[in-house]
């Protein structure tokens, strides 16, 4: 069996997505959680079976 690594579409390799702004002061911040399709990895590894 295979395995192919593949860059997560939902997060595009980041391994976090954005959720939300906030402002602190006069600064803008994101705010940011780790991705749950990847888990923060950033890339999918899925099993490929061979013939």
């Amino acid at each position: 069996m295979k395995s192919e690594i593949r860059t997560c579409s939902k997060c595009n390799g980041t391994g976090k997505i954005v959720i939300g702004y906030g402002a602190i002061c006069t600064e803008v911040v994101e705010k940011v959680k780790k991705c749950p399709e990847c888990k923060g990895t950033g890339h999918i590894v899925r099993d490929t079976k061979t013939r």
